[in-house]
């Protein structure tokens, strides 16, 4: 397995051999106050989780005529939104929304779907976040399935403050979720591109997974940081646009330019989009200046510096300069810029459906 990943499979794995009797206790008691504190969160705490899916598994989860997913949805009450399949793109994104009890138990009725129409070996993807970062599955591996098809890989899409809650302090949070499931958990050292997001994938039956998720959202939402609300989300999108976007949108992580104490950033915004960005009279864009004490300058329809074509698929794009003399304030109007925008794209396609 790649050294890029931190993978947990077993307990032991992550207690030193020579750990003292008293710090097996002290463990202990901290493992005790950890499920004392998921069984006070409600099963029906209202929630949503996201999840990274290849174009075959969406194919599989819809079924013909959508009937498969429609039947997930109405058993277990819940709301599922999948992303628009992009050009180029070999992935999409499953968000499910609900309480948390009814979340896992769609979760579960997803995974028996897909580990009942697994192929013997395992498909290779040209996405790298889409490939399993475990190794393949063997029955001893696992306490409570008689068939190797009863074990699948989930991808669960995670901010880096997320994946940090579950791991938790010395491993010991997700040491629990292994003890108490028969599951296989990894997270990814890697970024989903352009994004603050990671994978952290699950391994196992379907019960077992969806017991799994049940305790990771009640984990969530036991340590919920403020930092989460600027972390950049990850969506699909084309990598081999022409040089101009790529340039600009390849990684954001290093679009930030800066000369002489004066910071820049630029942001892609469909052309579709920039009314929704900047809001009634411009509302929604002077708030943003105003709470990052940046300047961002929206160019203009008619203005080619300002506009930028895709020549795959003929879209528009209009840039968002960020200008600052803080870094720390233009890095945040773009992240702020970045999740405003994923909101816009994910309310449209709730509406569309």
């Amino acid at each position: 397995m790649s050294n890029s990943e931190e993978y947990y499979t077993d307990s032991t794995d992550m207690v030193s051999e020579y750990e003292s009797e008293t710090d097996q206790i002290e463990n202990n008691n901290k493992n005790t106050q950890l499920q004392t504190k998921l069984e006070n969160v409600s099963d029906d705490l209202p929630t949503y989780l996201r999840f990274l899916l290849s174009l075959d598994e969406c194919g599989k989860i819809f079924g013909p005529q959508g009937q498969y997913l429609r039947k997930i949805k109405q058993d277990n009450h819940v709301k599922i939104d999948i992303t628009e399949k992009q050009v180029g793109c070999s992935d999409r994104i499953l968000t499910c929304a609900g309480s948390i009890i009814n979340i896992s138990q769609a979760i579960s009725d997803i995974v028996s779907l897909l580990s009942a129409n697994q192929p013997n070996e395992p498909k290779r993807y040209p996405f790298y976040f889409l490939n399993s970062f475990l190794p393949i599955p063997e029955l001893s591996d696992f306490k409570t399935v008689d068939s190797l098809q009863e074990i699948y890989n989930i991808r669960l899409i995670l901010t880096n403050t997320q994946i940090s809650s579950i791991i938790g302090k010395q491993g010991r949070t997700i040491r629990q979720l292994i003890d108490n499931h028969d599951v296989k958990i990894v997270a990814s050292r890697n970024f989903l591109p352009d994004s603050d997001e990671r994978i952290l994938q699950i391994q196992g039956p379907s019960t077992e997974i969806g017991n799994t998720i049940e305790d990771i959202t009640k984990t969530l939402n036991t340590d919920i940081n403020i930092d989460q609300i600027t972390e950049r989300h990850y969506f699909p999108h084309v990598d081999n646009i022409n040089n101009d976007i790529k340039d600009i949108i390849n990684s954001r992580k290093n679009n930030t330019r800066f000369n002489d104490k004066n910071y820049n950033a630029t942001v892609l915004i469909p052309n579709a989009l920039v009314g929704a960005m900047m809001g009634s009279k411009g509302n929604r864009i002077s708030s943003l200046r105003k709470f990052t004490h940046t300047r961002i300058d929206t160019g203009k329809i008619d203005d080619s510096d300002s506009n930028i074509i895709d020549s795959d698929t003929n879209e528009v794009f209009r840039k968002f300069i960020i200008s600052g003399d803080n870094l720390d304030n233009v890095k945040k109007a773009e992240n702020l810029l970045n999740s405003n925008l994923e909101s816009e794209i994910k309310r449209r396609n709730e509406i569309e459906e």
